[in-house]
């Protein structure tokens, strides 16, 4: 069993992050990146202005549940962050692995073997389990980040449906459940897009095919031949990572989950002003239910 400090430790990791209620609907919306995090082998991962906000807004809009880091742990990550480029300017040694807490790591980032004992995944799980036993067994996972402005990436808003693709590859070609979620996969990107695009438009005064578009939905790949993810949601397979979510769809059993990744433009003007919120909420809300009506009238 675990010694008392090694419980103690693990209470004090449990209290990093929170589920916020806003309703009983089935909505997630996670924001896993509003701190500044530890990444194995890798630089400090970047805070993300706003997606606390923005992602607790869309759970208020949607009647869901926002998973989130506590306000103490932001605060506390960017103290420490702080502390780091001191050091850092003072010439000292690995500065941001002294100064970050490393029982604090990526949630976007989690290998699958400790996936158990992340807090993060735990609640995340609990609230997946409420869902199971739902009337429709159907629910959606909203994982909320922050890109920079195009020309960087070419539009404002880019939804990433890579782990929903990667959970059907992993399954036997015989497998009679890999069409019914190659079906799913299709019919939500058939319509997610398109719904998110002409919500946001308006709001950042762009034609919609400047506001928003897909990625994931087949595998990238760069001209060396290496596999290549880059914002769709998934980490290739032979990392042995898994994104939020890739963590939702293939373990915690959500049925759909998009990665969207919003450029600090649009982060700026969905706090400016919330009613922007409820129009991206109204768009994901009403394109997953038309996903969901599609694959009964395909089952049928």
């Amino acid at each position: 069993g675990l010694t008392a400090a090694a419980k103690q430790r693990q209470a004090e990791l449990g209290k990093v992050c929170e589920l916020v209620p806003f309703g009983r609907a089935p909505f997630l919306v996670t924001a896993p990146h509003n701190a500044f995090l530890l990444r194995d082998g890798q630089p400090p991962h970047q805070l993300e202005q706003f997606t606390t906000g923005i992602a607790q807004q869309l759970a208020r809009d949607l009647d869901g549940e926002a998973l989130c880091w506590t306000r103490q742990m932001q605060w506390r990550t960017a103290f420490r962050f702080s502390l780091a480029l001191r050091w850092k300017r003072n010439a000292q040694a690995e500065c941001f692995e002294r100064a970050l807490d490393k029982g604090i790591r990526d949630p976007n980032y989690i290998h699958q073997d400790e996936l158990r004992g992340s807090p993060w995944y735990r609640r995340m799980e609990s609230w997946a389990s409420k869902q199971a036993h739902g009337a429709s067994n159907m629910s959606l996972h909203i994982d909320v980040h922050g890109c920079q402005d195009p020309p960087m990436w070419p539009t404002h808003a880019i939804l990433g449906l890579g782990a929903m693709r990667q959970n059907l590859e992993g399954l036997a070609e015989d497998d009679p459940t890999r069409d019914l979620l190659l079906n799913r996969l299709h019919n939500f990107a058939l319509v997610v897009e398109p719904a998110v695009a002409h919500a946001l438009a308006p709001v950042l005064g762009v034609p919609p095919h400047e506001a928003a578009s897909l990625r994931g939905l087949k595998e990238a790949v760069t001209e060396t031949g290496e596999r290549a993810e880059t914002l769709s949601g998934a980490w290739p397979p032979g990392t042995g990572r898994l994104t939020q979510t890739q963590q939702s769809v293939s373990n915690a059993g959500i049925s759909h989950a998009v990665q969207i990744e919003l450029s600090l433009s649009l982060r700026r003007a969905l706090v400016r002003e919330p009613w922007a919120v409820g129009k991206l909420a109204h768009a994901l809300r009403t394109s997953w239910q038309k996903a969901i009506a599609m694959e009964s009238t395909n089952r049928a």
